[in-house]
């Protein structure tokens, strides 16, 4: 449950450790949610043979969140328009989000937890709108329905085991889920999204 107002962002930090063996290849780990994990990872794969390297990577996904009105939305079928990507930054995603407004101020989620563009918003609204008369349908009124415009925007940077942090990190899953906001990045159907141009 979120409670208004709306915390301006969210700040998410999680780990990768990538291991280069000598034969060229290169593993990476999916995200580590706390810097034991990563220590541990990073200890597992340095004393190996086959180990080249071993790559250590910081990752902070920050999350914004504001709620908008349906008029501030593009028509039907122009793109969404994306944020400008920060300095700094590797990627920048917008997606949005249904909750339903509550007698106490509060928000809950609705319906699915990505919308990638502005059309899914409408169709998904229309279809909840035209639903609410059949008999399997949730029933919601959908006055109280409002609009998350939310704005992911992923940082990282290398670094040395020795400038992990002594204490653990809270879960990125965990932290996401405790805003209402279960994101998975899913190439092709998470929002459309700006990301920093690979080198030559």
């Amino acid at each position: 449950m979120i409670t208004l107002p709306l915390s301006p962002e969210q700040r998410t930090v999680y780990w990768t450790v990538a291991v280069c063996d000598t034969y060229g290849s290169v593993r990476r780990t999916t995200g580590l949610h706390s810097a034991s994990a990563a220590r541990h990872q990073h200890a597992y794969w340095s004393v190996k043979q086959s180990t080249a390297r071993v790559e250590l990577t910081e990752h902070t996904l920050l999350q914004t969140r504001t709620v908008i009105p349906f008029e501030d939305l593009p028509g039907p079928g122009e793109p969404t328009p994306l944020p400008d990507l920060p300095a700094g930054a590797q990627e920048v995603k917008r997606i949005f989000q249904f909750v339903r407004a509550l007698e106490d101020g509060s928000l809950t989620g609705f319906g699915p937890a990505v919308l990638p563009a502005s059309d899914d918003v409408c169709c998904f609204y229309e279809r909840t709108v035209r639903n609410q008369e059949g008999a399997q349908a949730v029933r919601v009124d959908v006055s109280t329905l409002r609009i998350l415009n939310i704005t992911l925007t992923l940082y990282t940077r290398e670094l040395q085991l020795a400038d992990l942090p002594d204490d653990d990190a809270a879960s990125l899953t965990g932290q996401l889920e405790t805003a209402g906001l279960h994101w998975v990045p899913v190439p092709g159907n998470a929002g459309a999204c700006r990301r920093v141009p690979l080198a030559d």
